[in-house]
C-alpha cells in the first residue's frame, strides 16, 4: 500500500534504467520525484511499524527456508510454492532499499548535470 502511494514505484523503476542505459539528461521533474521517493523511502524505514514488519517476514522467511532446507519433501511443486514464497518476502524486505540507492542515484546524476552545465 505503501509503495502504491510513493508516485509510481514502476515509474522510477523504468527511469532509473532508462537513466543508467542512456546517460539521458534528469529533468527537473524527475530530480523532485527522486528527492521526494528517497526522502519517503527513508522515513518508511525509520518507522518502528515497519521495523515491526521487516521482523515479521524475516522470521517468516526463516521459517521457509528451514523448511525447505531441514524438510526436503518429494512434492516439488509445493517445495517450489514455499521458494517462490522466500523470494517474494526477500523483495519485499528489499524494496525500501532499493528505491533509496536508485533515487540516490538519480540525484547523483542530477547533480554532475547541474555541475556540467
Amino acid at each position: 500500500l505503501v509503495l502504491c502511494g510513493c508516485g509510481g514505484l514502476w515509474s522510477l523503476l523504468a527511469l532509473y534504467r532508462q537513466i543508467r542505459r542512456r546517460r539521458s539528461l534528469v529533468t527537473e521533474e524527475q530530480r523532485v520525484e527522486a528527492a521526494r521517493t528517497k526522502k519517503q523511502m527513508e522515513a518508511l524505514i525509520a518507522l518502528d511499524g515497519w521495523k515491526m514488519i521487516a521482523e515479521a517476514a524475516k522470521a517468516q522467511l526463516g521459517n521457509r527456508e528451514n523448511t525447505v532446507m531441514l524438510n526436503p519433501t518429494e512434492d516439488l511443486a509445493a517445495e517450489n510454492y514455499m521458494k517462490g514464497e522466500i523470494q517474494g518476502i526477500k523483495l519485499f524486505l528489499s524494496i525500501p532499499e532499493k528505491l533509496i540507492e536508485q533515487n540516490a542515484a538519480i540525484l547523483k546524476l542530477a547533480l554532475e548535470q547541474e555541475e556540467d552545465a
